[in-house]
């Protein structure tokens, strides 16, 4: 989120580095919350589906998209028209926030399908994650300047939107095949 150190230090906001620093712990803070909370949520929905690797996915990416998506829209929306500020960070906390519950139960799926190689399994996913940082750094102002804030942002959650779509499609289709898997008799398999 370079955008958001970039639009709180400019009018009407014109925050100093130390109030920023001050805005930055508290994401910082809510990205430790919600990183314990994911825990707990991918573990709930592993406990509920213990044969279904996928399924250790499914609360969380519920939970992730109903806090970053209104985070994307409440960030983008209230920076383009400089509404008050506590919108803005309560925008930056709730994306900070869904993000958070989402990347245990991806490290724990990834972890329980590729147990013999989960550091390296991990660490691809963190490069994923580096990558993406990466192209949203480099694609963010560029987007904020030739469509503003708020629409960029929408693009942001419309993207996010559809991979959470398809990610639980694919949660739902797993947990579907292991339930007919275990309606169907052994000897007709």
């Amino acid at each position: 989120m370079v955008e958001a150190s970039l639009a709180i230090s400019a009018s009407p906001y014109t925050l100093t580095p130390a109030l920023i620093g001050v805005v930055y712990i508290a994401r910082g803070l809510t990205g430790i919350a919600a990183t314990l909370v994911g825990g707990r949520l991918s573990d709930a929905s592993a406990a509920a589906e213990p044969d279904v690797p996928q399924a250790r996915l499914r609360r969380s990416i519920i939970a992730s998209s109903a806090l970053m998506l209104p985070g994307l829209l409440l960030f983008g929306w209230t920076l383009h028209h400089g509404l008050h500020l506590a919108a803005v960070i309560a925008g930056l906390v709730g994306f900070i926030a869904g993000a958070g519950v989402l990347i245990p139960g991806i490290m724990a799926y990834v972890t329980t399908v590729k147990q013999s190689c989960a550091g390296a399994a991990t660490g691809a996913v963190q490069v994923i994650i580096f990558l993406g940082a990466g192209i949203a750094v480099l694609t963010s102002s560029w987007a904020v300047q030739t469509i503003g804030s708020g629409w960029s942002f929408t693009v942001m959650a419309a993207l996010n939107a559809a991979v959470a779509m398809l990610a639980h499609a694919c949660v739902e289709g797993a947990s579907r095949k292991h339930r007919q898997s275990l309606q169907t008799p052994q000897s007709l398999v």
